[in-house]
């Protein structure tokens, strides 16, 4: 049984990245937006009818993934004249070590 001293310790270990990571490992838990993650993991930006298209899903359906995607900091968009299009956010190190998970096929 640990100590109250080891217990702080152990507290003091655990970092804000920890509760990136756990965040965004959530958010990649459904299934699309998983497969959003790996089709953005091998092209450099997809647009949200491009991801609607190949994933035979709703626009607005892919909207909401991309929604959720943003707000957890794993996307970043880009407004391209009324198309949204979205990119991983590489130059984060929380998502840079998702990727280096599923990095298998990743396109560098």
């Amino acid at each position: 049984m640990l100590n109250q001293e080891e217990i702080k310790k152990v507290q003091n270990e655990f970092k804000d990245e920890d509760d990136n990571l756990s965040i965004i490992l959530c958010a990649l838990g459904d299934t699309n937006r998983f497969r959003i993650f790996k089709l953005l993991m091998n092209y450099h930006d997809l647009c949200v009818t491009d991801v609607a298209s190949i994933l035979q899903i709703t626009v607005p359906a892919a909207s909401q993934h991309f929604r959720i995607l943003e707000m957890t900091g794993i996307v970043h968009k880009e407004k391209m004249g009324q198309m949204v299009c979205y990119m991983l956010r590489k130059d984060d190190a929380v998502i840079k070590l998702v990727i280096s998970l599923f990095s298998k096929n990743y396109k560098k």
